[in-house]
């Protein structure tokens, strides 16, 4: 008879504890016994939540291991689709009590328009027109992105309604001479 030991680790019972039978309290028990990392641990196993699709939990996962809120939003963007990134992105960005510096917003928001514009250059039809319309009212709405990049993003992709509105936008920010 073969016995895997690796499966008893206690590596391999905490990530159980956690992804499998949702029980944190046993997993942190046993961090503390074996002198585990318990922030690294919660990050990994988020990792993999993410990458099973749960992205939800694997995002709980990664604010109790106290990750940083941009490593969160681009640990997403990595395993995500744009939807998904998208929501949590609107979600970061509109949170009063989230408290970011103002490059992290930037940051964010610059995920955002890349995440958009490749969901308009991957859908057609209905969904295209759908996307563009959410795309242009985080252009118009939200001031925390590099409109730079997003007039150099919608150009690469032949975003011309989209590279006008940011001329129009840019149009009424300017002070008059």
């Amino acid at each position: 008879m073969h016995t895997s030991y690796s499966s008893c680790s206690p590596i391999n019972k905490f990530v159980h504890y956690v992804t499998v039978e949702n029980d944190l309290e046993k997993a942190e028990k046993l961090s503390l016994i074996f002198g585990l990392n318990l922030q690294q641990l919660l990050e990994a196993c988020g990792d993999l939540m993410i990458s099973k699709g749960s992205f939800h939990s694997g995002i709980i996962l990664y604010k109790q291991a106290k990750v940083h809120l941009l490593k969160r939003v681009l640990k997403l963007a990595i395993s995500a689709d744009c939807r998904t990134l998208l929501k949590f992105v609107h979600l970061c960005l509109s949170a009063s009590r989230v408290d970011m510096s103002m490059a992290t917003k930037i940051h964010i928001g610059n995920l955002a328009v890349m995440a958009y514009t490749e969901l308009i250059l991957r859908h057609g039809g209905h969904a295209r027109m759908s996307n563009t319309k959410d795309f242009m009212n985080f252009l118009r709405y939200e001031e925390f992105y590099d409109q730079i990049l997003a007039v150099n993003v919608a150009c690469q992709a032949g975003h011309w309604n989209i590279v006008t509105l940011l001329a129009k936008c840019r149009e009424r920010q300017s002070p008059e001479t």
